[in-house]
């Protein structure tokens, strides 16, 4: 499937903004925005996995399916990822340092155009989102 790149301008948002789907190589990238993301937002989590078993996790899972994984890009760096997983999207991070510029919007919007039913479907909790995940 191909990439939809957008150009977001103003308000902190950023100007070239990449999402495309996620290969087996973008598995330590995802893997360190997840664990700097939960880390920052909600470091009073409890943690059942070592970070290297996390790691491992994404290393196994990323680029396993068509259409499930899809990462945003800026120029060469991954920013951002999610996973649809059927008519659910069961992750959406931002790197820290890099949210509130419109990245998960992004990556919402090429979920909406991907099924109408993930985008009815998702509950997102915004008090992670006031801590900084998305």
């Amino acid at each position: 499937m191909a990439a939809m790149s957008y150009e977001r301008r103003g308000g902190g948002r950023i100007d070239q903004l990449e999402i495309r789907e996620a290969a087996p190589c973008d598995a330590a990238a995802i893997a360190e925005i997840y664990l700097t993301a939960r880390r920052e937002a909600v470091p009073y989590l409890y943690r059942p996995h070592t970070d290297d078993e996390i790691r491992d996790y994404f290393a196994r899972v990323v680029g396993d399916r068509p259409s499930a994984w899809w990462v945003a890009r800026v120029d060469d760096q991954i920013v951002g990822f999610m996973l649809i997983d059927g008519e659910d999207i069961d992750h959406l991070y931002v790197r820290p340092g890099w949210q509130r510029r419109g990245i998960g919007l992004s990556l919402l919007d090429k979920a909406k155009a991907l099924s109408s039913q993930a985008a009815r479907t998702l509950h997102l909790s915004a008090q992670h989102a006031r801590q900084g995940l998305l």
